[in-house]
């Protein structure tokens, strides 16, 4: 019973970052669902070769054998893109498979800062506001406002319209996918496994390196509560814009 109660606060404390990766990996196959095949694909040009790419980087940073990888090929299975690896069972291959599996999500914050700094460097900062005000939803109105102020008032239609298109393909392909998750579950289980024992046997162990890690935890927990604000308000963009368009192309036939 105490190792179930053990469990239990070890998921507690860490929903803050598995919550929001859920909830993303959820609103990726829901968007893919509702663009259709073909507009995911074409916004995947860009966000798909990040995703492998940090697949492919951290592979072989964990001394895994690539066998194959396309960094941008659509199939008629749905995929469009892969990497294929093979690597020795040892002691520590689970974690290698969670960072593997996970990477995604680091390319994605990379290339999503790069493209910001290149296209429109005022956002920066609102972004950064976004991830410093994300868990006080008073707070965190205030700042999508500005925000979107910020977003539709600067920069020129070309810049922020290019922007808006490549940001939501990084966002939206950064989510690790379900084969991704499937791969990462042997990592995630040992981690629990040890997080649930030593919350047994060591609690005030456990206890100090969560205080160590904290910062850490709290910062990435931030950049991943920031990618699903900002995928819930491009999207919103996104289906503005294709019902405006649409109500003109009504009004121009009718």
């Amino acid at each position: 019973m105490s190792f179930m109660l053990d469990g239990l606060h070890l998921i507690t404390l860490t929903s803050v970052i598995w919550f929001p990766l859920s909830v993303l990996s959820y609103l990726s196959m829901h968007y893919t669902r509702i663009l259709g095949y073909r507009l995911t694909v074409l916004l995947g040009i860009i966000g798909v070769p990040l995703h492998e790419m940090g697949h492919l980087l951290t592979a072989v940073l964990m001394n895994h054998k690539i066998i194959n990888f396309a960094l941008f090929k659509p199939s008629i299975d749905g995929s469009l893109g892969y990497v294929s690896h093979s690597y020795k069972v040892t002691w520590y291959a689970p974690f290698a498979n969670l960072l593997i599996g996970l990477a995604p999500i680091f390319t994605g914050v990379i290339g999503f800062i790069g493209l910001t700094m290149w296209l429109r460097p005022d956002l920066l900062e609102a972004v950064r506001a976004i991830s410093q005000h994300v868990f006080s939803l008073k707070e965190l109105a205030s700042v999508i406002a500005s925000f979107m102020a910020t977003l539709f008032t600067q920069g020129g239609i070309v810049k922020t319209g290019a922007w808006i298109v490549a940001s939501f393909s990084i966002l939206l392909f950064c989510v690790p996918s379900k084969a991704d998750f499937q791969g990462c579950r042997a990592g995630v289980l040992t981690l629990l496994c040890i997080g649930v024992i030593s919350f047994g046997f060591f609690p005030e162990y456990l206890e100090f390196v969560f205080s160590v890690l904290e910062p850490y935890l709290v910062l990435v927990a931030s950049v991943l509560w920031s990618i699903l604000v900002l995928m819930s308000v491009l999207f919103g963009v996104l289906l503005l814009g294709r019902y405006l368009i649409k109500a003109k192309v009504n009004a121009v036939q009718g």
